[in-house]
């Protein structure tokens, strides 16, 4: 795959729910998100982001610090004032809780708690996996958001097998519903971009096709560009 001039190539397939919304399955990072959101052609506002939180709030590895980091400390000292609903825990398992963006250049971040996955809890995880990712979803939507990016919950040190934590997100967010035009999953590498993937065709979820603009007379097709469709 090649890129257009100095433009990184967009690397995505983008699917159409039955609600409206699109789906928009994404190889690349979640801290880099947002600037890409902002220079886009078709900015779409407000945007937030899903966290993948623990359960005090306090930031820790992975893409919960790395949003933290860019964020700066207005966000910790946010998600620091909410309410313990236990001793040490803002946000349980399953919950999500919504703090403004600061520098992360969202407007909101929604936070959120996966399990710790263990086999011998294995119908108990993908409960507590689903409630993530559907509380998750319902700020975003009760909230106004328009466009949502979720990293993927649980799979990095709470070692979810990725497989399943993909077939479970992509079962939750196939039902997201206006004022959500667009549902961004955001995956790090080529392996687990190509198994979401293939979840989403065993789900028969149907592929996108941008509308035809038949207003306009017929002209020289435009040069490729970073925004393109890569993903076939």
């Amino acid at each position: 795959m090649s890129a257009s001039g100095n433009q990184p190539t967009v690397v995505k397939k983008e699917y159409k729910l039955k609600a409206g919304p699109k789906l928009i399955i994404f190889k690349g990072s979640i801290p880099d998100w947002p600037k890409m959101q902002q220079e886009r052609p078709d900015k779409i506002t407000p945007v937030a982001v899903v966290n993948a939180a623990n359960q005090r709030l306090c930031g820790g590895g992975g893409v919960d610090g790395m949003i933290h980091s860019k964020a700066g400390p207005e966000l910790a000292k946010e998600c620091l004032s909410k309410p313990e609903v236990r001793p040490g825990i803002r946000c349980p398992t399953g919950e999500a809780v919504v703090t403004k963006g600061y520098n992360f250049k969202t407007d909101y971040i929604i936070h959120t708690c996966g399990p710790v996955y263990a086999k011998e809890r294995d119908q108990e995880c993908e409960e507590h996996l689903t409630n993530a990712y559907r509380n998750s979803l319902l700020k975003a939507q009760d909230l106004g958001v328009r466009c949502v990016a979720f990293a993927a919950i649980s799979t990095g040190v709470y070692a979810y097998p990725f497989k399943d934590a993909a077939k479970v997100s992509l079962t939750v967010l196939k039902d997201a519903k206006p004022p959500l035009e667009e549902v961004w999953i955001v995956l790090f590498t080529d392996g687990d971009f190509k198994t979401a993937t293939g979840l989403a065709e065993e789900l028969n979820l149907a592929p996108y096709v941008a509308p035809v603009d038949t207003t306009q007379k017929k002209t020289a097709p435009a040069p490729s560009s970073a925004w393109s469709d890569m993903g076939g």
